[in-house]
C-alpha cells in the first residue's frame, strides 16, 4: 500500500471539484478485485456441469499468495508508515516513546480481533477429513460422504433382514413343534392382535382422547378463532426463527457437507474480513493522494489495482472450494471486499478535511491514521501466520505439485508487493 500523504494537503482546492475524482479513482482501484475474483470461472466443471473443481495445488498457490501479500504489505508499507516520525534524526520514532506504545496497542487489538473472529464467529471445524491428495471441494469428497451414508443405510437394512430371518427361523421351529390345533389358535391370536394393532393405529391417527363430533360442534366459535390466531402468530415466529437459524448456519458454514468445505469457508470468511479492513485505508490513501495531486492519485490507483488482483484470487478460491456450485457467490464476495476502498475515500473526503484543519484534533491518538494502519497490520499478519500459510501447506501433498505452487505463490506475492511499493 502506498504511503498516505499528509492530511495537511487535503485542505486546499474546491470541494466540489475535488470530490468526484478521488471517489472515482478509489472505486476503480476497489473494483480491480473483480479481475482476480473472475478466476473462479476458469476452473473446470464436474461431469454434470453443476459444480467447479478446485485442486489442492490451486488452494496451496492462492493461500500462499494471499499470506505473502499480507505480510509484505504490513512490513514494507504499513510498518514504516506507522513508525515514521519527522521530528527525530533517524526519521523513525523511539520504541520507548508514547506514540510507539499507541501503535503497539493498536497492533495487538488487530491480533485480538482475529482471535475473536476465529473462536466465536468462524470456529474451527471439529475434526478434519482423513486421506491425502486429490481434488478438494470437488465431487469426490461429496461422493465419499454419500457412499458412506449409502453403506450405512445398506448395513442397517441388511441387519434388519438378518434379524427378520432369525425371527422367521424361530417361528418355523415353534410351528413344527406344535400341532395343527395350536397352530390354528396361534394364527387366530396373531390375526386378532393385528386387528387390534390396526384399530389402535387408526385411533392414534384420528386422535385418541379427542372430542367427539358432537362435542366439537358444541365448542364456542371464539375459542376456535383464538386458537387460529395463536397458531398464526406462532407460525410467523417460527418462520423468523427458521430464517435466522438458516442465515447463521450459512454464514458459519454449518450447512456444508464436509469438514473440508467448512474449513475452506472459514478461511474465506477470515480473509474477507481482514481484507475488508485492509482496503479501507487504501481508499483513504487514493483519496488523499488525488487531493494532493491528480498525477500522484493515478500512480497510487494503478499500484493498488495491481495488488488488489491477488487479493481477489485469495478470497474467491477458498470460497469456491467450500461452495463449488456457487461460483457467482465467490465472485461477488471477493468483489465486495473492494468496496471498502470507495468508503475509505468517502471518509477521507468528508472527515479528514475537518480533522486536518485542526492540528490538535489530528494529533489526538484516537484519530491518528497510523494507529488504524497498525490495527490493520495486526489483523493481516495474524491471519497470514495462523491461517493462510498453515492451510496452504496442508494442501501440499507428496503425490502432487502442491509444494511447488505453494513456494511459487509465496514468491509471487512478495515480488508483486515490492514492485508495487517501488512504483508508487
Amino acid at each position: 500500500m502506498a504511503s498516505v500523504p499528509s492530511t495537511d494537503n487535503m485542505t486546499g482546492g474546491n470541494v466540489n471539484d475535488d470530490f468526484w475524482m478521488p471517489l472515482m479513482f478509489s472505486t476503480i482501484a476497489g473494483l480491480s478485485t473483480c479481475l482476480g475474483a473472475a478466476v473462479v470461472f476458469c476452473h473446470p466443471k464436474t461431469h454434470d456441469g453443476t459444480k467447479r473443481l478446485v485442486s489442492g495445488d490451486t488452494m496451496a498457490f492462492s493461500l500462499a499468495l494471499a499470506g505473502s501479500v499480507m505480510v509484505t504489505v504490513s512490513v514494507i508499507s504499513i510498518g514504516p508508515e506507522c513508525l515514521h516520525d519527522p521530528d527525530t534524526p533517524s526519521g523513525y520514532m523511539s520504541i520507548l516513546s508514547i506514540p510507539f506504545l499507541h501503535r503497539l496497542i493498536s497492533f495487538a487489538l488487530g491480533c485480538m480481533l482475529y482471535f475473536g473472529l476465529s473462536w466465536f464467529a468462524f470456529p474451527e471445524p471439529e475434526e478434519l477429513l482423513g486421506g491425502a491428495g486429490g481434488v478438494f471441494g470437488s465431487q469426490q469428497h461429496q461422493d465419499d460422504d454419500a457412499s458412506v451414508m449409502t453403506e450405512t443405510t445398506r448395513g442397517s437394512i441388511q441387519t434388519r433382514k438378518i434379524s427378520n430371518t432369525r425371527r422367521g427361523t424361530h417361528a418355523q421351529r415353534r410351528h413344527n413343534n406344535n400341532n395343527n390345533t395350536s397352530d390354528t389358535a396361534s394364527v387366530s391370536d396373531n390375526i386378532s392382535k393385528t386387528d387390534v394393532s390396526c384399530d389402535t393405529a387408526a385411533l392414534l391417527e384420528n386422535g385418541i382422547g379427542s372430542r367427539s363430533p358432537i362435542a366439537r360442534s358444541s365448542a364456542p366459535p371464539s375459542s376456535s378463532s383464538s386458537v387460529v390466531g395463536d397458531v398464526s402468530s406462532t407460525s410467523k415466529k417460527d418462520d423468523g426463527e427458521v430464517l435466522l437459524h438458516s442465515l447463521t448456519r450459512w454464514s458459519s458454514g454449518s450447512d456444508l457437507d464436509t469438514k473440508e468445505q467448512r474449513r475452506a469457508w472459514r478461511v474465506a470468511m477470515l480473509l474477507f474480513v481482514s481484507l475488508l479492513f485492509h482496503n479501507f485505508p487504501e481508499g483513504l490513501a487514493v483519496a488523499a493522494s488525488t487531493l494532493e495531486s491528480q498525477k500522484l492519485g493515478i500512480t497510487v490507483t494503478i499500484g493498488i489495482m495491481i495488488h488488489n488482483i491477488p487479493e481477489g484470487i485469495a478470497i474467491s478460491i477458498p470460497c469456491l472450494m467450500a461452495r463449488p456450485d456457487a461460483p457467482w457467490l465467490s465472485f461477488f464476495l471477493a468483489s465486495f471486499s473492494g468496496l471498502a476502498e470507495p468508503f475509505g475515500a468517502w471518509v477521507a473526503l468528508f472527515f479528514l478535511r475537518d480533522i486536518a484543519k485542526e492540528e490538535d484534533s489530528y494529533k489526538n491518538p484516537a484519530l491518528c491514521m497510523e494507529n488504524v494502519l497498525a490495527f490493520v497490520a495486526g489483523i493481516m499478519i495474524t491471519v497470514a501466520m495462523y491461517e493462510l500459510f498453515p492451510e496452504g501447506k496442508r494442501h501440499c501433498h507428496a503425490k502432487s505439485n502442491g509444494m511447488f505452487w505453494y513456494v511459487t505463490g509465496t514468491i509471487m506475492g512478495i515480488v508483486v508487493m515490492i514492485l508495487t511499493e517501488l512504483g508508487t
